[in-house]
């Protein structure tokens, strides 16, 4: 690991002990808990990806239990990661496409809030994982163009960390205003990037 991002994964690493020692273990499967205590886990910079097409309404399910792990799509299977991993989110950005076609993996997206519909960029985001709400953030945040003293090139960086326990059931949504809408000419897809640090077993 470079010195650039040795600090960020001690930091990390802090954070990760500290939610494993919460009830029910933060979330995070046994077999991590077993790791962490034999200090056989460590840290690697990383990103996930989640790409979906949607139909708009006032509360927006990018995640469903349908969905399937593929590269370039997304890394969930399901509304899960790997159970025997975690990842803790340092960064996040959305952008959003109105395509042709139905594969996520095959539209070309725009994280430029000045090229998207109003009615998108005046949405809430939110993650939860198995009911307890991990963020609330305004998509204006996670677009580029905006905040630069808070961006890490696009991704926006979070003021905390959100740790997403792989055994734990996700849940992404948008919530859009009521009486906007988007008004696409196509589908509606967007695509969530998720930066920061996964876990790994020592070899």
């Amino acid at each position: 690991m470079n010195q650039k991002n040795f600090m960020p994964a001690m930091v990390a690493a802090n954070f990760l002990a500290a939610q494993a020692s919460k009830g029910n273990n933060g979330g995070l499967a046994p077999s991590i808990i077993s790791d962490l205590q034999k200090g056989n886990i460590e840290l690697q910079p990383g990103g996930l990806i989640h790409c979906t097409q949607f139909t708009e309404g006032n509360i927006v399910e990018l995640l469903i239990s349908s969905n399937n792990r593929a590269n370039g799509k997304s890394d969930f299977n399901g509304k899960k990661l790997d159970a025997n991993q975690a990842f803790v989110v340092t960064g996040l950005r959305i952008a959003y496409a109105d395509a042709l076609g139905t594969n996520p993996a095959a539209v070309a997206y725009d994280s430029d809030r000045e090229n998207l519909p109003a009615a998108l960029v005046n949405s809430m985001f939110e993650i939860h994982q198995d009911g307890k709400r991990k963020i609330r953030i305004p998509v204006s945040r996670l677009l580029t163009q905006v905040n630069a003293d808070s961006q890490s090139g696009d991704l926006y960086q979070l003021p905390g960390m959100i740790l997403l326990a792989g055994d734990s059931e996700t849940d992404i949504k948008l919530l859009m205003p009521e009486g906007a809408a988007i008004g696409a000419t196509n589908n509606n897809f967007a695509r969530i990037e998720f930066e920061g640090f996964q876990t790994r077993t020592r070899s």
